[in-house]
């Protein structure tokens, strides 16, 4: 019930910021704040639907099914926080500081890649033999075999590691970033809310990479216990997914409301806190 809980009010905030009016709200950062979030939702419900169905032979698509889903939430979510960093050091690294840095031709062709990428590393899946467990003299699909696993995990591996080493450059460059700005910013409010504005959109992006760090490493271990054959190190490693998984799913929506008033006045109309961003 809590992870339907959860997966219901990030729903809602997402609702909520694709139906807001507000041009705060329609630049290419929210953009992918609400791709990345639907990701992360496809991610969090087919991992739940894989783990908790017993499904007999003839309803062992469901299982792959759930695979393939899995997977491409994972990685479109993995890619959506990566050009969310990106899109962060773009904008800090101008001289307008316009959030709308990028144009819509380049968000819409972002978003295709941030499907089409994920998507196409399910290639393989579709090819996946099944390993069967007996329960109660009822043959149940438990995982698929040993072979696919590995290549499935070198799949994931592969694109959890260019993801740590991306972030790690990027979120760098934008610190910097952000540091010059806070030097050179002068007095007046409309510099300092501008800066305000800047810190707080720079603390949920460093929130949303870090959650997702976790996640990454998570994944690199499993990926090699699994190609080393370190069954009792992956047995150890692989019930720590789902939080890692929710870590990396809802660490997002909760710093946006606790750090942007704008993000609470969606669900608390002219809610009592200082105005920042």
């Amino acid at each position: 019930i809590p992870e339907w809980v959860g997966i219901v009010l990030y729903a809602v905030i997402l609702v909520r910021i694709g139906c807001s009016p507000d041009p705060f709200f329609k630049t290419p950062f929210y953009t992918f704040f609400i791709t990345t979030g639907i990701y992360g939702i496809i991610s969090v419900i087919s991992f739940m639907v894989g783990a908790r169905l017993h499904l007999t032979p003839p309803w062992a698509w469901i299982f792959k099914l759930s695979w393939v889903l899995n997977q491409i939430g994972a990685m479109g979510s993995l890619m959506g926080k990566l050009v969310i960093v990106i899109h962060r050091r773009a904008v800090l690294n101008s001289v307008d500081l316009m959030e709308n840095r990028w144009s819509r031709a380049c968000v819409r062709r972002l978003i295709l890649v941030q499907f089409s990428i994920p998507f196409a590393s399910t290639a393989t899946i579709y090819f996946y033999d099944y390993k069967y467990t007996e329960k109660g003299g009822t043959q149940l699909v438990a995982t698929f075999a040993d072979e696919d696993l590995v290549t499935s995990k070198i799949i994931v591996t592969i694109g959890y590691f260019g993801y740590v080493v991306a972030t790690i450059v990027f979120a760098f460059l934008t610190s910097k970033s952000l540091a010059k700005l806070s030097s050179i910013v002068g007095e007046g409010n409309i510099r300092r809310k501008i800066l305000r504005q800047q810190r707080v959109m720079f603390i949920i992006v460093a929130f949303c990479v870090f959650s997702h760090f976790i996640k990454a490493v998570h994944q690199i271990l499993w990926g090699i216990s699994t190609l080393l054959g370190l069954s009792g190190a992956t047995a150890a490693i692989v019930p720590y997914y789902s939080l890692a998984n929710g870590l990396a799913t809802y660490t997002a929506p909760v710093v946006l409301f606790i750090c942007s008033s704008k993000g609470r006045r969606l669900f608390i109309p002219r809610f009592a806190f200082p105005s920042s961003s």
